[in-house]
Protein backbone atom coordinates (compact mmCIF):
# COMPACT_ATOMS: atom_id res chain seq x y z
CA UNK A 1 0.00 0.00 0.00
CA UNK A 2 2.82 2.38 0.81
CA UNK A 3 4.24 1.91 -2.69
CA UNK A 4 0.88 2.44 -4.40
CA UNK A 5 -0.24 5.28 -2.13
CA UNK A 6 2.94 6.98 -0.88
CA UNK A 7 0.92 10.04 0.14
CA UNK A 8 -0.73 7.89 2.85
CA UNK A 9 2.51 6.35 4.13
CA UNK A 10 2.15 8.02 7.54
CA UNK A 11 -1.42 6.71 7.91
CA UNK A 12 -0.62 3.02 7.31
CA UNK A 13 -0.05 0.83 10.33
CA UNK A 14 0.58 -2.91 10.42
CA UNK A 15 -1.09 -4.78 13.25
CA UNK A 16 0.00 -8.41 13.55
CA UNK A 17 -2.45 -11.15 14.52
CA UNK A 18 -2.76 -11.13 18.28
CA UNK A 19 -2.68 -14.29 20.36
CA UNK A 20 -3.42 -14.34 24.06
CA UNK A 21 -0.54 -16.22 25.66
CA UNK A 22 -2.53 -16.45 28.88
CA UNK A 23 -5.49 -18.04 27.09
CA UNK A 24 -3.33 -20.54 25.17
CA UNK A 25 -1.56 -21.62 28.37
CA UNK A 26 -4.86 -21.92 30.22
CA UNK A 27 -6.59 -23.94 27.48
CA UNK A 28 -3.55 -26.21 27.20
CA UNK A 29 -4.38 -27.52 30.69
CA UNK A 30 -7.59 -29.19 29.47
CA UNK A 31 -7.52 -32.96 29.96
CA UNK A 32 -7.53 -35.13 26.83
CA UNK A 33 -7.98 -38.89 26.69
CA UNK A 34 -6.91 -39.70 23.14
CA UNK A 35 -3.23 -38.80 23.45
CA UNK A 36 -0.75 -41.70 23.26
CA UNK A 37 1.11 -42.11 26.53
CA UNK A 38 4.75 -43.18 26.74
CA UNK A 39 5.34 -42.54 23.06
CA UNK A 40 7.43 -40.06 21.11
CA UNK A 41 4.68 -37.92 19.62
CA UNK A 42 4.49 -35.30 16.93
CA UNK A 43 1.46 -33.06 16.41
CA UNK A 44 0.35 -31.09 13.38
CA UNK A 45 -2.52 -28.63 13.29
CA UNK A 46 -3.91 -27.61 9.94
CA UNK A 47 -6.52 -28.17 7.31
CA UNK A 48 -6.12 -31.29 5.18
CA UNK A 49 -5.77 -29.36 1.95
CA UNK A 50 -3.24 -29.24 -0.87
CA UNK A 51 -1.28 -26.29 0.50
CA UNK A 52 -0.52 -28.00 3.83
CA UNK A 53 1.22 -31.01 2.20
CA UNK A 54 0.41 -33.60 4.89
CA UNK A 55 1.12 -36.24 2.25
CA UNK A 56 4.81 -35.25 2.46
CA UNK A 57 4.50 -35.83 6.21
CA UNK A 58 3.19 -39.34 5.54
CA UNK A 59 6.30 -39.95 3.41
CA UNK A 60 8.42 -38.69 6.34
CA UNK A 61 6.66 -41.09 8.72
CA UNK A 62 7.29 -43.98 6.32
CA UNK A 63 11.01 -43.17 6.46
CA UNK A 64 10.97 -42.95 10.27
CA UNK A 65 9.15 -46.30 10.47
CA UNK A 66 11.71 -47.87 8.11
CA UNK A 67 14.42 -46.58 10.49
CA UNK A 68 12.71 -48.67 13.21
CA UNK A 69 11.67 -45.64 15.26
CA UNK A 70 8.64 -45.85 17.51
CA UNK A 71 6.43 -42.75 17.34
CA UNK A 72 2.96 -41.35 16.80
CA UNK A 73 1.95 -38.47 14.56
CA UNK A 74 -1.36 -36.82 15.43
CA UNK A 75 -2.95 -34.57 12.83
CA UNK A 76 -5.64 -32.16 13.98
CA UNK A 77 -7.70 -30.81 11.11
CA UNK A 78 -10.13 -31.69 8.40
CA UNK A 79 -10.30 -31.11 4.68
CA UNK A 80 -10.85 -32.38 1.17
CA UNK A 81 -7.59 -34.39 1.09
CA UNK A 82 -8.49 -36.61 4.03
CA UNK A 83 -9.25 -39.64 1.84
CA UNK A 84 -5.98 -39.24 -0.08
CA UNK A 85 -4.03 -39.11 3.18
CA UNK A 86 -5.94 -42.07 4.65
CA UNK A 87 -5.19 -44.10 1.50
CA UNK A 88 -1.51 -43.19 1.71
CA UNK A 89 -1.42 -44.21 5.40
CA UNK A 90 -2.92 -47.60 4.50
CA UNK A 91 -0.59 -48.06 1.53
CA UNK A 92 2.46 -47.57 3.76
CA UNK A 93 0.98 -49.58 6.68
CA UNK A 94 1.21 -46.60 9.01
CA UNK A 95 -2.14 -47.05 10.78
CA UNK A 96 -0.36 -47.60 14.11
CA UNK A 97 1.82 -44.52 13.60
CA UNK A 98 -0.50 -41.81 12.27
CA UNK A 99 -3.88 -40.69 13.61
CA UNK A 100 -6.15 -38.23 11.85
CA UNK A 101 -8.07 -36.79 14.78
CA UNK A 102 -10.19 -34.32 12.79
CA UNK A 103 -11.12 -30.85 13.91
CA UNK A 104 -10.95 -29.81 17.53
CA UNK A 105 -11.92 -26.58 19.25
CA UNK A 106 -8.87 -26.84 21.50
CA UNK A 107 -5.63 -28.12 19.97
CA UNK A 108 -3.48 -26.76 22.80
CA UNK A 109 -3.43 -29.83 25.09
CA UNK A 110 -2.20 -31.90 22.14
CA UNK A 111 0.50 -29.39 21.27
CA UNK A 112 1.53 -29.11 24.93
CA UNK A 113 1.93 -32.88 25.35
CA UNK A 114 3.74 -33.38 22.03
CA UNK A 115 7.48 -33.78 21.71
CA UNK A 116 7.54 -31.99 18.34
CA UNK A 117 5.20 -29.62 16.55
CA UNK A 118 5.48 -30.54 12.86
CA UNK A 119 4.26 -28.00 10.33
CA UNK A 120 4.62 -28.71 6.62
CA UNK A 121 3.28 -26.22 4.13
CA UNK A 122 3.79 -24.97 0.58
CA UNK A 123 3.33 -21.41 1.81
CA UNK A 124 2.36 -19.65 5.01
CA UNK A 125 1.47 -16.10 5.90
CA UNK A 126 1.39 -15.55 9.63
CA UNK A 127 1.22 -19.11 10.99
CA UNK A 128 -0.97 -18.81 14.07
CA UNK A 129 -0.57 -22.50 14.94
CA UNK A 130 3.21 -22.08 14.81
CA UNK A 131 3.01 -19.05 17.11
CA UNK A 132 0.86 -21.04 19.52
CA UNK A 133 3.40 -23.88 19.50
CA UNK A 134 6.09 -21.31 20.37
CA UNK A 135 3.98 -20.12 23.32
CA UNK A 136 3.83 -23.74 24.50
CA UNK A 137 7.63 -23.98 24.11
CA UNK A 138 7.57 -26.85 21.64
CA UNK A 139 10.41 -27.86 19.39
CA UNK A 140 9.09 -26.95 15.95
CA UNK A 141 9.98 -28.63 12.68
CA UNK A 142 9.12 -26.68 9.53
CA UNK A 143 9.94 -27.18 5.89
CA UNK A 144 11.57 -24.25 4.14
CA UNK A 145 8.50 -22.38 2.87
CA UNK A 146 9.08 -18.74 2.00
CA UNK A 147 8.34 -17.24 5.44
CA UNK A 148 9.62 -20.13 7.62
CA UNK A 149 12.52 -18.10 9.01
CA UNK A 150 10.09 -15.43 10.24
CA UNK A 151 8.35 -18.05 12.43
CA UNK A 152 11.30 -19.68 14.20
CA UNK A 153 15.00 -19.24 14.69
CA UNK A 154 16.52 -22.25 12.94
CA UNK A 155 18.49 -24.30 15.45
CA UNK A 156 17.17 -22.37 18.46
CA UNK A 157 13.45 -23.05 18.91
CA UNK A 158 13.12 -25.46 16.03
CA UNK A 159 14.53 -26.48 12.71
CA UNK A 160 13.81 -25.60 9.11
CA UNK A 161 14.37 -28.49 6.72
CA UNK A 162 14.35 -28.53 2.93
CA UNK A 163 11.07 -29.73 1.44
CA UNK A 164 12.37 -33.27 1.10
CA UNK A 165 10.96 -36.20 3.09
CA UNK A 166 14.40 -37.66 3.81
CA UNK A 167 15.78 -34.31 5.07
CA UNK A 168 12.71 -33.66 7.23
CA UNK A 169 13.04 -37.17 8.72
CA UNK A 170 16.71 -36.44 9.45
CA UNK A 171 15.77 -33.27 11.34
CA UNK A 172 13.10 -35.05 13.39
Amino acid sequence: LQQVFPEFKDKILIIENMISEKEVLSLAEEQITDFPENSFTMVSVGRLVEGKIHEVGVEVMKILKNRNLIFKWLILGEGNRRKLIEDQIKEYHLENYISLLGETDNPYPYIKKADIFLHLSKFEGYGIAIAEARILKKCIVLNDFTTAASHIENGFNGVIAPLNAEKIADEI
